[in-house]
C-alpha cells in the first residue's frame, strides 16, 4: 500500500493551468502575448495567479493489471524488430515479447 498526491488543477496545454503555463514560456521569450490575438481583457483572466492549490492523499494498493504494445511494420523488418525488442527486454522481469503478422493482401 502507499500514497498518491495529486492536484486537481489540471496540468495539460487545453487547462487553463497549461494555457498559462504556454502563455508565460511565450512572454519570456519577449513575445508580446497582444499580437497572439488575446484581447487584454482575455490574458488578465488566463494569468491571474491561481488560489492555493488543495493537495489530497489517497491511498493506493498494488496494482496487477498488465500492458501490451502494438508495434507494426514492413514484414521484411519483422526479425530485425523481434531481436531488438526481445534484447531491449531483458532487463524487465516478466516483460515478454510476442510476434505475429497480419494478412494484406
Amino acid at each position: 500500500m502507499g500514497r498518491v498526491r495529486y492536484g486537481a488543477n489540471g496540468d495539460g496545454p487545453t487547462t487553463a493551468y497549461g494555457a498559462k503555463r504556454s502563455l508565460r514560456c511565450v512572454q519570456s521569450d519577449g513575445e508580446n502575448l497582444l499580437s497572439l490575438s488575446f484581447s487584454p481583457a482575455e490574458l488578465d483572466k488566463i494569468l491571474v495567479q491561481p488560489a492555493d492549490l488543495e493537495v489530497r492523499e489517497i491511498e493506493t494498493g498494488l496494482v496487477l493489471d498488465e500492458f501490451w504494445i502494438s508495434i507494426r511494420g514492413p514484414l521484411t523488418r519483422q526479425a530485425n524488430a523481434l531481436k531488438a525488442l526481445q534484447d531491449g527486454m531483458k532487463p524487465f522481469a516478466g516483460v515478454t515479447v510476442e510476434q505475429g503478422t497480419i494478412n494484406l493482401g
